[in-house]
């Protein structure tokens, strides 16, 4: 298997777990416009997140979602308050 292929692989396998995820066609959308940028690291490391938690993928398009509305806006108290409760979210995902 070619490097080309392994990443076509496991981005074909990204796809379809986002096409399963209980999120609407629009942030189904926003995650494979993401994909298109993204590095093979990158998208592996969704697609790691997304097979070990699958329950947190719609948190996960949220915290994406507000992220990018933080940076848009330059609102640093969003971003601020984004960083803690991801923080506090994955320390509880840690604890588990």
């Amino acid at each position: 298997m070619t490097e080309d292929t392994f990443n076509l692989d496991f981005t074909d396998d990204l796809k379809q777990l986002i096409a399963k995820a209980d999120i609407s066609d629009k942030d189904k959308g926003l995650w494979l416009d993401a994909l298109k940028n993204a590095t093979p690291e990158i998208a592996m490391s969704i697609l790691s997140y997304f097979e070990e938690f699958p329950d947190k993928i719609a948190w996960a398009t949220d915290l994406f979602k507000r992220k990018v509305e933080a940076v848009k806006t330059k609102d640093e108290q969003a971003w601020n308050k984004i960083l803690a409760d991801e923080e506090a979210e994955l320390a509880s995902i840690a604890s588990e």
